[in-house]
């Protein structure tokens, strides 16, 4: 600290004054740059000037080759517009190839390969080395109309030129190919340019640095200075659309080549550098140090507030800063304190909002009601329940429009008036509504909806209740008041009639039948009250309460021999396979009759029915079958609902067919209905196979098939 205060009466007091002597040494750099940057617009200037000439040389290189193609297209197009030249490609002549082809030809054109070639791949006369043929022969095969240009061939390049033989008709199908080609000399080219011409096989694609840009003829050209000299390298486009090699044209530089070197400039750079790195270890050393370590100690105050910790003893501004830096150091710290205790107030407000968040999240996640907040019609807020409700993930319902989510859903109102999103938005804002809501993820719902308005701008709250149970439960309600005042009234009618007669004098034979008849109204009502108390608790009564293999064949015996006694009628059994299935004896048994007791109701008493037993692959089938009209179609679903009866005033409930539904479905199978053999109606019960019984396919497909009865 003493060598520092030492020091202090040798430096300017303020930033103002400091700058002011850094400027004038600045200005001696200045004029370095100056200098420095004059000698790199002389190195750019001789470097555009080589980019001109070598892009000149390149086009005139180009244009001397596209007229050596020229004039040997001249001599193919001569031949390949003939008429008796396309009818010898058809039928070739060794006469005309000796007398008007071949001598002709190679002795006008100079050519050193020579290709003619029918339209089949077939050659009729060729000329010159055999690999620069397959080359021709493929550059032939690849090309579509007449082309003459560069052509890379095994032996070195060259140009060439190849037409379609059409005779004198350009519209006629092509009778083959002649193909004519020249090694090209670099000698007589390079002479012509007044440069040394080379040529490489590589066709690589120039980039970068000495790129020349698009050059016409070329797919890429660069130029470089080789000391007193610039080199032109350009890659050719071939006859057949690729590159065809690299055309390499040197030529001395004209002018000082002294302007391309660059050792003066690179000296002058050296020399600014080490002036620089002078220049900035003296600045360092008057700002750059101390404003450091002031900063270090701001950092360390700042991050000690930020964390909510208390300041800590700091020491001293540094007195080696400018006028300016002490006093904003000094009003940074203040800064520093108040934003101290600021964040440990701030802490303490966040806890109590992260609480408070928790707190709603929790209830918002077990709220049974689906909520969410809507703000300018995205979905901002979402609990899990909407997400059950619109059958995706909460991931995709966050931030997306509340209209595409609720667009898959057909919404509408309990009197079937469709509702779009929107509508239905505006009835919630006025009035808790009801509606019926049917998506692929979970069939028809009734929901009742509400939205309410918040304090913010364009949102509000949308909740959503499941009422399809309390729907579904007041439905049936009704609909079992509704037939029990029906279906019940008759029989309670035909008692009160039966006791008003016994009130009279009969004889013991009257009695007898009187009573028969009560006895026979009051079964009608017992089976009414058991189908309704069944159908009424149909999911948990009607389920498997115990689970075993079953003897389905012995299960139809028993009920075949039930249905003879109780309705006086014929059932045969049909077991065309001894099949076992897991289930509730008791359960299948009362599916059973409910289809035997339905076909009997249906039919005529010369009407046929049976119960036939048999084995699907691993599926077992307990059908009963009957010869009465069947069953429509169009009515084969709707049998099995509730309440269904196609036909009015054969008793019941309509409530057989959904038990049997049911027993069929908790365990684990279906029922349906299907055509009888020779007509009528086929009601299957399909259940599982029992587990000891399920076997491959060909031992299934092996079993006899025995019918009895």
């Amino acid at each position: 600290m003493a060598r520092l205060r030492t020091r202090l009466p040798l430096l300017p007091a303020t930033l103002q004054a400091r700058l002011s002597g850094s400027l004038v040494l600045g200005s001696l750099l200045l004029f370095l740059v100056v200098f420095g940057a004059t000698r790199v617009a002389t190195a750019a200037f001789t470097r555009a000037t080589v980019t001109h000439d070598a892009r000149r040389t390149l086009v005139t290189a180009h244009a001397i080759l596209d007229a050596q193609a020229d004039v040997l297209d001249s001599y193919v197009v001569a031949y390949t517009e003939w008429d008796e030249f396309y009818e010898r490609t058809l039928r070739p002549s060794d006469a005309f190839i000796t007398e008007e082809f071949d001598p002709w030809l190679r002795d006008k054109s100079g050519a050193d390969d020579v290709l003619w070639v029918r339209s089949s791949g077939v050659p009729v006369f060729s000329y010159g080395d055999a690999p620069d043929l397959d080359a021709l022969r493929s550059v032939a095969s690849g090309t579509t109309g007449p082309r003459a240009g560069v052509v890379l061939l095994p032996s070195g390049p060259g140009i060439a030129a190849v037409r379609p033989i059409v005779g004198g008709s350009p519209t006629a199908s092509p009778a083959g190919w002649l193909v004519v080609a020249r090694h090209l000399d670099l000698a007589e080219l390079g002479k012509t340019l007044g440069v040394q011409a080379g040529f490489e096989p590589v066709s690589e694609r120039v980039t970068g640095e000495g790129a020349l840009g698009t050059v016409p003829g070329f797919v890429s050209a660069a130029a470089w200075l080789r000391g007193d000299a610039f080199e032109a390298r350009g890659t050719l486009a071939g006859l057949d659309g690729r590159p065809a090699g690299t055309l390499v044209l040197t030529e001395p530089l004209r002018g000082d080549p002294v302007l391309a070197s660059w050792t003066f400039p690179l000296s002058m750079g050296l020399v600014s550098l080490l002036f620089g790195l002078a220049f900035g270890t003296a600045l360092s050393r008057t700002v750059v140090r101390p404003l450091d370590a002031t900063l270090a100690v701001l950092r360390d105050e700042g991050l000690r507030a930020v964390h909510g910790e208390p300041p800590a003893e700091t020491p001293p501004i540094d007195p080696a800063l400018p006028a300016e830096f002490r006093e904003l150091a000094e009003t940074v710290r203040e800064l520093v304190r108040l934003l101290a205790v600021r964040e440990r107030e701030l802490a303490a407000a966040t806890d109590q909002a992260l609480a408070a968040e928790q707190a709603l999240r929790t209830v918002l996640d077990e709220s049974a009601e689906a909520k969410l907040l809507v703000q300018r019609g995205v979905v901002e807020v979402a609990n899990p329940a909407f997400a059950v409700c619109v059958g995706r993930p909460l991931g995709f319902i966050l931030r997306k429009p509340l209209e595409d989510l609720l667009a898959a859903m057909d919404i509408a109102t309990p009197e079937g008036e469709p509702l779009s999103p929107a509508e239905l938005v505006e009835r919630a804002l006025e009035n808790e509504v009801v509606v019926r809501c049917n998506a692929p993820s979970h069939g028809e719902r009734w929901m009742e909806v509400r939205a309410d308005v918040t304090a913010a701008p364009d949102a509000f709250v949308l909740s959503v209740r499941d009422i399809t149970e309390q729907y579904r439960l007041e439905k049936l309600r009704s609909e079992i008041l509704s037939l029990v005042s029906h279906d019940l009234r008759a029989p309670l009618t035909v008692l009160s009639g039966y006791v008003q007669m016994l009130e009279r004098d009969l004889t013991d034979e009257q009695r007898v039948r009187i009573v028969a008849s009560m006895r026979e109204s009051t079964e009608r009502m017992r089976s009414l009250v058991e189908d309704l108390l069944d159908s009424a608790r149909a999911q948990q009564a009607l389920g498997p309460s115990t689970v075993e293999p079953v003897d389905l064949a012995a299960l139809a015996a028993q009920a075949a021999q039930a249905a003879r006694v109780a309705f006086g009628r014929e059932v045969t059994v049909v077991a065309r396979s001894q099949v076992e299935a897991d289930g509730d004896p008791k359960r299948l048994r009362q599916a059973l009759d409910n289809l035997v007791g339905n076909a009997i109701k249906h039919t005529s008493a010369e009407a046929k029915v049976r119960i036939v037993v048999e084995r699907a692959q691993d599926r077992a089938l307990l059908a009963v079958e009957d010869t009465g009209p069947g069953v429509p179609p169009d009515a084969r679903e709707a049998v099995f609902e509730r309440f269904a009866q196609l036909e009015e005033g054969t008793g019941g409930a309509g409530l057989g067919l959904y038990i049997v539904k049911t027993i069929a479905e908790t365990h684990g199978g279906r029922a349906y209905v299907d055509d009888a053999p020779g007509g009528g109606a086929r009601f299957v019960i399909e259940l599982p196979l029992a587990q000891k019984a399920r076997r491959p396919r060909s031992a299934q497909a092996s079993e006899d098939e025995s019918p009895s009865a």
